[in-house]
């Protein structure tokens, strides 16, 4: 279980997070962290991965504090955002990279990451410097997958990627998560692409994190309801489609309160992951 207390971050004036209380519970999953550019996504990786120093409050992986965690990088991933300019490995060849990536994690699985670098139509002699952003990103999104870490974390692991690479990934994934299941946290601002990999999501909005929890129980209850003049629940937004009625709203109904809605001419359709983002970006209110 991966335990975040009371995680705060400033840079200088400016807090972008603000009392960070929340846990992962699952020990397999995908779990998508969703936010705004901007918004503290990459700040909290790098926290929780001990990369950027924890002053307030504190991460804990099976109840050891990260903050002394001796085997961090066999336990943790993390790949995006570009690697670390100031490595020399990077202006050596990919296949001296992976040879690196081999001794930082001890279960680095080299010949899937060879499998992967052809699935992607990429040679072994080039240099990750010379790469483009998106083949960049790529050479990353490999040494995650291959790193086999019981936490492996991607950060905006499409930055860059054209359409062909970006569904070749997420086919990757989910095949080496099936044969491998572990906790996976994929960070992005791109909802719409991520919402049928995930098994549980977190909001990140405003420096908090305002909604934790698995993604059936979000699609349930993320709803749009015309047709109405009236609904209950709790209603995100209301507004009017070819002059009727219509509600965005996040409530548990019945079966029987559905069924009800409409018998009485109510159009009911799910609220993609990335609407109902939409709205809890404009509501203060809203918790899971």
């Amino acid at each position: 279980m991966l335990i975040i207390k009371n995680i705060e971050k400033k840079y200088g004036k400016k807090q972008v997070l603000k009392n960070i209380t929340t846990y992962l519970s699952d020990e397999v999953g995908i779990y998508g962290l969703l936010g705004r550019n901007g918004a503290g996504k990459t700040t909290l990786l790098k926290m929780i991965c001990n990369q950027i120093p924890i002053k307030t409050g504190d991460i804990l992986i099976n109840n050891e504090s990260v903050k002394g965690f001796t085997n961090l990088h066999t336990t943790y991933c993390l790949v995006g955002n570009g690697l670390s300019t100031k490595n020399d490995l990077l202006n050596r060849k990919i296949a001296e990279l992976f040879t690196s990536m081999e001794i930082v994690y001890d279960d680095f699985d080299r010949p899937y990451a060879e499998y992967l670098l052809n699935q992607f139509n990429l040679q072994p002699h080039l240099k990750y410097t010379k790469l483009s952003k998106g083949n960049k990103t790529v050479v990353e999104n490999i040494i995650g997958l291959a790193s086999r870490s019981a936490v492996t974390i991607f950060d905006e692991p499409t930055a860059g990627l054209d359409s062909v690479n970006r569904e070749r990934f997420f086919k990757e994934l989910m095949e080496d998560y099936e044969k491998h299941p572990r906790l996976f946290i994929i960070s992005t601002h791109l909802i719409d692409e991520v919402e049928n990999y995930l098994t549980h999501v977190l909001m990140l909005i405003d420096g908090q994190i305002k909604m934790n929890a698995p993604i059936e129980n979000i699609q349930s209850k993320a709803l749009r309801i015309t047709g109405l003049e009236q609904v209950e629940g709790r209603i995100l937004s209301q507004s009017h489609f070819m002059g009727k009625p219509s509600y965005d709203v996040f409530t548990s109904y019945t079966d029987e309160e559905l069924q009800t809605m409409e018998e009485n001419g109510a159009t009911i359709t799910r609220l993609s992951l990335q609407q109902l983002f939409n709205r809890m970006v404009e509501r203060e209110d809203l918790y899971v």
